[in-house]
């Protein structure tokens, strides 16, 4: 939310650590094993999270403002994804994972073409193509390919680079402050390619601009991305970026090692590469049989931990937190085509189907004698061992 949002933020954090400090030094923890008694914590926690959306958030109150157009968009979109299933057989077995994109790829409407990248070969020199997207193209519907930067890196940059092209097009350089979509500042220069087809070598300059580059505790992770603009045809070799102070920043510019070091990413139009619904992706991808399996997964793993009742252990308590969370999320993203999500729900299901009830340990029989009457008026009972 930016400085406008620190109040509401700091408030809801306040409001947090309140509650976890009365549940740690109060006589009575508010937080326990019971409805009546917990129901107050969550309506708290519920409270905290309207507050930091609503008081200064705008990127969340704007999803909020837009959910009924982002259900039709997304429900559209479910609807195209399960249209990828032609036979019988990708109905039981599905499609194959990581097959999604170019099913939908071979399969998608024209103007949802999200744009493309080859290696190719010219003799002994590789090239990349790419193929920008043909839908409308503003700045976070680019289709980008992406190197990470130093942190401290502000520019001014030099930029090399040999292109060619079969039509004017023009060729953008951009630094800027993200982890991998939604930039928090950049620094762009571009150049126009000649459109005659021929090999030219282009030189330009990015200039500097001061963005921050965070605590140390907290970079501001930053990146650098070549994005063809226009939807003609560009081929692309011998990319050098150099910094003044740190030197070359781009690693395997000539493509001779493929696409290694090299990642694309549409900020805002990423549709055609997942379901953004974890159920269709698994269907389109895994078929009724994987969504079956998965089904009995995760049935299993939060009955099991919810068939403990109070014994439970706080591990499986959390991993049913954790597996929750993944299907709330699921309902509108798809999840599973990332592979560290992948592993993180397999290794909560895990935890929860090898949780174990906590059983408190009898005290031995000397012990248990020795131990004071519930009546107050009676003397204590002493063995007589």
């Amino acid at each position: 939310g930016g400085a406008e949002a620190t109040a509401s933020s700091l408030v809801a954090a306040a409001l947090v650590l309140s509650l976890a400090c009365a549940q740690a030094f109060l006589p009575k923890p508010i937080w326990a094993d019971s409805v009546q008694e917990s129901t107050r914590f969550l309506c708290c926690i519920g409270f905290a999270a309207v507050l930091a959306v609503a008081g200064g958030s705008y990127y969340l109150k704007e999803r909020v403002d837009a959910i009924e157009s982002d259900i039709a968009h997304k429900t559209a979109h479910f609807h195209d994804g399960i249209a990828l299933i032609k036979t019988d057989l990708d109905r039981w077995i599905g499609l194959g994972p990581g097959q999604f994109p170019s099913a939908y790829f071979w399969n998608l409407p024209k103007a949802q073409y999200p744009g493309n990248i080859t290696l190719r070969t010219e003799g002994d020199d590789p090239f990349l193509q790419i193929a920008g997207p043909r839908h409308v193209q503003g700045f976070g519907e680019l289709f980008r390919i992406t190197q990470r930067a130093p942190s401290s890196t502000n520019g001014p940059l030099k930029v090399t680079l040999t292109a060619r092209a079969n039509g004017p097009t023009g060729f953008n350089v951009e630094l800027c402050r993200k982890w991998l979509i939604y930039e928090d500042g950049c620094t762009i220069n571009s150049v126009k390619i000649n459109g005659d087809g021929t090999w030219g070598v282009y030189e330009f300059i990015v200039p500097g601009k001061a963005m921050g580059s965070g605590r140390w505790y907290a970079p501001r992770l930053s990146t650098l991305s070549v994005v063809a603009i226009g939807k003609t045809l560009l081929d692309v070799r011998d990319i050098s970026i150099v910094d003044l102070t740190a030197g070359e920043l781009i690693q395997n510019g000539r493509f001779t090692e493929g696409a290694d070091h090299w990642f694309f990413t549409s900020d805002r139009h990423h549709l055609p590469w997942h379901a953004k619904n974890m159920w269709v992706h698994l269907w389109v991808e895994h078929g009724i049989l994987g969504l079956v399996a998965w089904g009995i997964l995760i049935a299993a793993s939060l009955g099991r931990v919810a068939l403990q009742g109070p014994h439970r252990t706080s591990a499986g308590a959390m991993a049913v937190a954790g597996i929750a969370g993944f299907l709330v999320l699921g309902m509108f993203d798809s999840l599973l085509d990332i592979p560290r999500l992948t592993v993180m729900l397999l290794v909560l299901n895990y935890l929860a189907l090898a949780s174990r009830e906590v059983t408190r340990p009898h005290a031995p029989a000397d012990q248990a004698a020795s131990l004071p009457s519930a009546n107050a008026h009676s003397e204590p009972k002493v063995s007589n061992t």
